[in-house]
């Protein structure tokens, strides 16, 4: 949703972390987080990339229909299930009969989900290596995998780890983006362009401010300006970055999702010549009147069933298959846009790996990392030859992030066991 949709004064109103919308917020992530647990279980060589999208957005479905059943909310997918292979970025969440279908051993799978409930959002995503199906996903013996994919998996977990510490009210976002190359550089990686961190807001997954991941420039190479003994990338061109990027301090009350996207090539995306679009929004900016009664039935299911987020093609047309005849004019006329599949496309054997997490700035001024917490989802059995120590940011990594749900009285549902139960009224 854009921001133009609220008032100012409500838009203030629903973004203050209150005992309710911190709760919210919560039931969402562990929603989140227990769906990517079994999403990431069901990724093993033999699946189909489409079916497992399915699922995730199915648990999705039916995790939220247990939750605030009395107060009548919007609650659901805010952003579909996406599994991103290899050389893929983003936005990957095929149709049923796409080509790229059948996961393979040692694919690089990056699998993203979110999830809202009365509009406020929980985002994260994994990265993982494919195993054979009696190979569990975080097995030791998936230690074997080295390389250059090792390499891009350390340098975005490790990434994300640091960067998660380092939002915090009163830190400058700059900060922030620079150590995320200095990371990236340590793994002789690089981040991936047109990828960000993003400020959250009741109903908006990406709002004004952002943290780019900024690759360096074309003829940069970390191997050989990179000087380990002072820690620091010694090119002036290291700061090439976006024009529009504009560098802001860190406030309390804000929710980021933080989106850590590095590349073992180049770092810099295009728009994917291969696939077709799977993945739609709604432009509640863009007005049309339209003709086709088809199209009207189309919009509507659309916003009745997904809100203003993000939707996979296929699961509208789960709901109905004839919706598809309604689909053309209501792209044409940009009431739902698609959203791009991205790819490294200079190089098909270059490896991108992703980790996310949503975190939250407390009024109080401490931090909560409310999905993909290093307890649930740590890096993946693989070896890379380079280490973090060498990105000089290492001790940044001793800093734990506080956990002040406690402290705040919140009673939230668990996620142990093989269902969730909540019944939150």
């Amino acid at each position: 949703m854009n921001e133009s949709y609220y008032t100012e004064d409500q838009m203030e109103k629903d973004n203050i972390l209150s005992i309710d919308v911190i709760t919210k917020y919560k039931t969402a992530a562990d929603i989140a987080n227990f769906v990517m647990k079994k999403v990431v279980h069901s990724t093993y060589a033999g699946q189909s990339i489409s079916e497992i999208c399915k699922l995730g957005d199915s648990l999705i479905t039916e995790q939220v229909s247990n939750i605030f059943k009395k107060r009548g909310i919007e609650k659901g997918i805010a952003f579909p299930t996406c599994l991103n292979l290899n050389n893929i970025a983003q936005n990957y969440s095929p149709l049923s009969h796409s080509v790229h279908q059948i996961l393979t051993a040692n694919d690089v799978v990056k699998i993203e989900l979110g999830v809202h409930v009365d509009g406020y959002i929980a985002t994260l995503a994994h990265t993982v290596v494919v195993s054979e199906k009696d190979i569990e996903a975080t097995s030791p013996l998936l230690d074997v995998f080295l390389g250059r994919a090792a390499d891009a998996i350390c340098a975005a977990y490790y990434g994300l780890e640091i960067a998660s510490r380092m939002i915090k009210p009163g830190n400058k976002s700059v900060d922030v983006k620079n150590a995320i190359r200095k990371v990236a550089a340590a793994f002789k990686c690089q981040p991936c362009n047109d990828t960000d961190s993003r400020l959250m807001k009741r109903y908006i997954l990406e709002s004004d401010k952002h943290i780019p991941n900024v690759s360096f420039s074309k003829d940069f190479n970390p191997s050989s300006q990179y000087d380990a003994s002072s820690h620091e990338l010694i090119r002036s061109d290291m700061d090439y970055e976006e024009e529009t990027f504009d560098d802001f301090e860190f406030k309390t009350n804000e929710v980021y999702s933080v989106n850590i996207v590095i590349s073992s090539g180049s770092g810099q995306l295009r728009e994917s010549l291969d696939e077709e679009f799977g993945i739609l929004q709604r432009d509640v900016n863009q007005k049309y009147n339209l003709k086709l009664k088809s199209s009207k039935i189309c919009l509507e299911t659309a916003m009745k069933h997904f809100s203003v987020f993000p939707f996979s093609t296929r699961g509208l047309l789960d709901i109905d298959e004839r919706l598809k005849l309604g689909l053309p004019e209501c792209i044409s006329h940009n009431l739902l846009c698609p959203l791009p599949v991205k790819e490294e496309g200079a190089n098909k054997h270059s490896t991108i790996a992703q980790f996310k997490c949503t975190l939250l700035l407390m009024p109080n001024g401490k931090v909560e990392r409310i999905t993909a917490g290093e307890e649930m989802f740590g890096l993946p059995y693989v070896h890379s030859d380079f280490n973090v120590e060498s990105s000089g940011m290492a001790e940044i990594l001793k800093l734990n992030l506080k956990n002040v749900g406690e402290k705040l009285g919140l009673m939230l549902p668990s996620t142990s066991g093989d269902a969730m139960a909540m019944t939150i009224d």
